[in-house]
């Protein structure tokens, strides 16, 4: 074999797996972007199922009903807010607040609309109709991926609490 064609196939294997791993590394961000798309649909249709459920039962005045759902993957909390009941200066509420779920804290203290909270916190940010909580805010863990809430109809808002 002559000096030339040696240097040749050394050049055509480097050229072959550098277009490897560019094909390598163009197909893992693929997958990750369809894994991550995947992720925020379950998270939105979640979203969106909850909050369709407390407007229909807000607007019912004493009915009570069972919400069973499963939130998308990750979460280990999902906590809900009375955004009044907080905004009132109800010192007692928020400290209570702050000493569990300090982020979401000052979230309120900072002028938050957001009444919906996920422990991790989501990247989306998620409001409700007007809700009416005891004590300014409820946290449920998710066990075995399950939540299940009872949501009570107050004709303008939707009390939250667990399900017995």
């Amino acid at each position: 074999m002559r000096r030339g064609q040696i240097i040749g196939e050394v050049f055509v294997f480097i050229l072959a797996l550098v277009i490897f791993s560019g094909v390598l590394l163009y197909g893992y961000r693929a997958i990750f972007s369809v894994q991550e798309g995947i992720e925020d649909a379950a998270f939105v249709s979640f979203y969106e199922g909850l909050k369709n459920k407390i407007e229909q039962v807000g607007i019912d005045f004493g009915s009570v009903k069972k919400y069973e759902a499963t939130p998308p993957g990750g979460f280990k909390e999902v906590c809900f807010l009375d955004l009044q009941k907080l905004e009132r200066n109800e010192q007692e509420s928020l400290d209570n607040l702050r000493s569990t779920h300090p982020l979401i804290a000052d979230a309120v203290e900072g002028g938050t609309d957001q009444n919906l909270f996920f422990t991790p916190l989501a990247k989306t940010p998620t409001k409700l109709s007007k809700l009416d909580i005891e004590g300014g805010f409820v946290c449920f863990p998710v066990e075995k991926t399950s939540l299940e809430l009872r949501l009570e109809g107050l004709g303008d808002r939707t009390k939250v609490s667990q399900w017995p």
